[in-house]
């Protein structure tokens, strides 16, 4: 029975409340379309007020622009006088300026635009604008009339134009100006034309109505339709839907959450009262509401669910009261079960949960109990892992540095430390950009931009960076982003490496292959050089036998000579510091008694205010080298030291014993592994920067005023210390002095060094046998070189047969191969190289002495021809001796 009277007790309530909640919603449905209807009555009315305000207000700046206009038309006029005078449209705009308008028109008897300070209306025809505009102006010109139209309102791109028109007493011209309105406001009132007519109030004051979701006011032209309160913005109205508005005021369309009406407020405007006519011709306007409707109905829909959730709750309650007794053995559980929780939200996961029975809370608390030991490993886990990657990034042997998106060091290693040289917490929390050499720093910036930006996603470039001691080193930077789950960047990840030592390395591999260039390109033209050399000193020493006689002739012939032979030494001087390895006579040497030598040489060259130390080391082993060459690399290297010190210094020479291990050695091109002796040249001068030493060694570089220096010394002690398989390094501090340091390898235990004899002794005085008629083919390309040498050949007692290239060569070694004793082939020569000529001639006649002679130096030739070969600028003595030493073999 009890339960009966419970359930229809429920029904009952359920019901009530129902109907209850239909009825109140069927009259709030009502109430709110009364309120609908008010809101917009009320909301087109003061629409209509705004709009009336705002034509007044322009009103009244147009009546005070008539005014200005008509005393600015006249100064306009004034100024410019006779009209028809050339003027530029940048003076025409100044004069307007100055009269308080923009712009200037002038205008002829036949409405077209003959000058303006606005150039696209240049021959603008105003009569086939407009026949209003040929009336007034037809009206208006030789009358001393000032005409004022009204302003056209530009609604649309919030702009309004102002003309005035005027034109003297007997004038055929028509002086125009014209106002910008936004310019005008700014320039009078100092305030923004948007902001001072702006009707943007409209939407202050209606902004508060509810359900109103959107506003506009469209001013409607004959084709198009603007926007008022976004300026610029087109709005597109159905022809049918303006009519209707037009003229009945009014028009709704309705859809299933939207209600759209369009008012028009240009009729509501023309019935507000208290307002004066305005002047300004006002293009119809239409208001456009647009409601939610949507909100109404949830409106009555969640009132009707209010009132049936307060149904529900009254049933629950009465049904808490008949289960308070059930619910009483489920609290206490429910109470314990939530201390769980807190507990494991606070990081503690010892707490265990009871759990009695076999029912849901049961369950409930087995699965905390499991989910808290579960976080508890997962947290262990996480915590290894931490741990493991804190270990990883410590000891990286890369500088690992990770920045915030605003340049900050959030993290750096030890190898990060080691590099930049300052500990991790000088530097956490600063801007990342002082670790940069200020000339990196702004790439650096640019680079960092584009991976903040996801221009980049990594990059790797070499930094110059800038030690915490002032020093500079380079590194290189491999830098990637760090993102988010959802893309975002988060932070920036650089890894560093000290590259110094590679830098240093490939500073010194390129100017190695600088040098070799050079030394290919001083071959090169030495070999041409030769040649006319050889021109030029053979014919000298052959003028001497006809001009024996004469004094004053000898003389000048001596001169040519001389300079003949200090041409030769030069070329030999380019070859020194090229590929070429100059003729070297190596002798064993002992490093000591060859600088103490030298010393003795150097007093002439040296002022009295440079004091010489030598500074001997002992016991140290002989090395190969040629004394006469390495004294010209101390010679230089002194020379240099000297003009160093203009006002004097310490000039120190030193020799000391050094080994180079692999590791030591790798980091120097020219190096390798074994014993050196180093030869040390150190001053007090004026020193170099790194700039300069990266280039003394260069031929034709030097430091020097012109004419004080050739710049081929350094290149030429460079080249010579090469030749002897020893290399250069240099130390040097601006205004400190500088250290040139030699380092020539020592002699292999068990080595055989044989003395090459002086090579330099003159083969002038040597008695040469005379040919005896033997028959020769001289091969050679250049005229005067081939002149010069049969010429030489036939006073020598030889016969000669020449070929001008390789073909020719042949050709002649062909019809004279029987008679020929021996054969001169030029090394290079056109159609047919020395080489070739020389094959076909040996697979003709093996016996035959073949002697090569060429401009190039031993080590272009590579050795191939042994010692049958004679250089180029050669004399007719050492040629003639050449020959008969080869016939005579034979």
């Amino acid at each position: 029975m009890k339960k009966q009277v419970l359930l229809s007790f429920l029904a009952s309530l359920v019901c009530a409340c129902t109907i209850i909640a239909l009825a109140v919603g069927i009259y709030t449905r009502d109430v709110i379309d009364d309120i609908f209807d008010d809101n917009l009555r009320i909301t087109s009315h003061q629409m209509a007020v705004i709009l009336r305000q705002y034509d007044n207000i322009f009103n009244a700046i147009q009546i005070e622009l008539n005014r200005e206009g008509r005393r600015a038309v006249k100064e306009i006029a004034e100024k410019i006088g006779n009209p028809y005078k050339s003027r530029s449209s940048a003076e025409l705009k100044e004069i307007a300026r100055a009269a308080g308008a923009d712009e200037v028109y002038l205008i002829n008897r036949n409405g077209v635009v003959f000058n303006t300070s606005f150039q696209p209306d240049m021959n603008y025809n105003l009569f086939g604008n407009s026949i209003f505009f040929e009336n007034f102006l037809r009206n208006v010109f030789g009358k001393g009339k000032v005409f004022t139209p009204k302003a056209s309102i530009g609604m649309n791109t919030g702009t309004i134009n102002k003309y005035v028109y005027y034109s003297p007493k007997n004038s055929d011209c028509i002086y125009e100006t014209s106002y910008n309105l936004k310019r005008y406001i700014a320039r009078k009132y100092s305030a923004d034309y948007y902001k001072f007519m702006s009707p943007r109030k409209l939407l202050e004051l209606t902004g508060k109505k509810r359900y109103l979701v959107g506003l506009d006011l469209i001013t409607v032209g004959e084709n198009r339709s603007w926007s008022l309160l976004t300026t610029g913005q087109e709005v597109y109205l159905a022809p049918q839907l303006i009519k209707t508005v037009m003229q009945e005021g009014r028009f709704v369309q309705e859809s299933d959450d939207r209600r759209v009406v369009y008012l028009n407020v240009t009729e509501e405007e023309s019935n507000i009262a208290g307002f004066d006519d305005v002047t300004v011709d006002v293009s119809p306007r239409i208001l456009k509401l647009v409601y939610n409707t949507s909100a109404i109905k949830r409106y009555a829909r969640n009132l009707l669910i209010l009132l049936i959730c307060v149904a529900v709750a009254s049933i629950v309650i009465a049904l808490v009261f008949f289960s308070l007794y059930f619910s009483k053995k489920y609290i206490g559980r429910i109470l314990d079960i939530n201390v769980g929780l807190e507990q494991i939200t606070r990081g503690d996961y010892s707490i265990v949960v009871e759990e009695k029975g076999h029912d849901e809370l049961t369950l409930i608390s087995s699965n905390i109990n499991r989910m808290a030991e579960q976080i508890k490993v997962r947290e262990g886990e996480l915590r290894d892992s931490e741990t493991r990657f804190r270990s990883v990034f410590e000891h990286a042997p890369l500088g690992i540095v990770i920045l915030a998106l605003d340049r900050q060091v959030r993290f750096l290693n030890h190898a990060a430390e080691m590099i930049i040289g300052c500990k991790a917490d000088e530097i956490i929390g600063r801007d990342y950009l002082p670790m940069i050499s200020p000339d990196n720093s702004v790439e650096s910036l640019k680079r960092f931009s584009q991976l903040v930006r996801g221009d980049l996603d990594s990059y790797k470039d070499d930094r110059k960076l800038l030690r915490k001691d002032g020093s500079v080193i380079w590194g290189n930077i491999v830098a990637a982003v760090i993102k988010d789950a959802k893309g975002h960047p988060t932070s920036i990840i650089i890894m560093l490496s000290d590259i110094t030592e590679k830098k240093s390395m490939e500073q010194q591999l390129i100017q190695a292959q600088k040098m070799d260039a050079i030394g290919k390109l001083a071959s090169g033209v030495a070999h041409d050089f030769n040649n006319l050399l050889q021109v030029i000193i053979g014919y000298s020493r052959m003028l001497h036998k006809y001009i024996e006689n004469n004094r004053k002739g000898l003389e000048v012939w001596q001169h040519v000579v001389d300079a003949g032979e200090s041409a030769r030494a030069l070329v030999k001087q380019l070859l020194t510091f090229g590929r070429a390895k100059p003729a070297t006579e190596f002798k064993p040497v002992g490093p000591n008694e060859f600088v103490e030598s030298f010393i003795k040489m150097i007093s002439r060259i040296l002022s009295e205010s440079i004091d010489v130390d030598f500074i001997p080391a002992v016991s140290l082993p002989l090395v190969n080298i040629d004394p006469r060459q390495m004294e010209q690399v101390m010679m230089n290297l002194c020379v240099n030291a000297r003009d160093a010190m203009p006002s004097g210094g310490h000039l120190t020479l030193s020799t000391k014993g050094v080994y180079f291990d692999s590791a030591s050695a790798s980091r120097i091109p020219e190096a390798v592994p074994g014993y050196y002796v180093r030869f040390s040249v150190t001053d007090t001068g004026k020193g170099m920067d790194e700039e300069t030493i990266l280039h003394i060694f260069e031929p034709f570089y030097s430091t020097k005023e012109v004419g004080k220096g050739t710049g081929i010394g350094l290149a030429t002690a460079y080249a010579i210390v090469k030749s002897h398989n020893g290399f250069i390094r240099v130390e040097s501090i601006p205004n400190e002095g500088s250290s040139f340091n030699i380092f020539i390898p020592v002699r292999s235990k068990g080595e055989k060094v044989e003395k090459i004899e002086d090579s330099s002794e003159s083969t002038e005085n040597r008695e040469i046998p005379i040919g005896t008629g033997e028959l020769l083919l001289l091969c050679e390309d250049e005229p005067q070189v081939r002149e010069l040498a049969v010429l030489i050949l036939n006073e020598g007692g030889y016969q000669v047969v020449s070929a001008k290239d390789g073909e020719d060569a042949i050709k002649m070694f062909d019809q004279y191969k029987d008679r020929l004793d021996m054969i001169i082939l030029d090394v290079i020569m056109p159609k047919k190289s020395g080489r070739e000529v020389y094959k076909y001639i040996r697979s003709q006649r093996e016996d035959i002495p073949v002697l090569f002679s060429t401009g190039y130096s031993e080590e272009m030739l590579n050795g191939e021809f042994g010692g049958d070969v004679i250089h180029k600028p050669y004399r007719e003595n050492d040629l003639l001796q050449k020959i008969s030493e080869m016939i005579g073999k034979k």
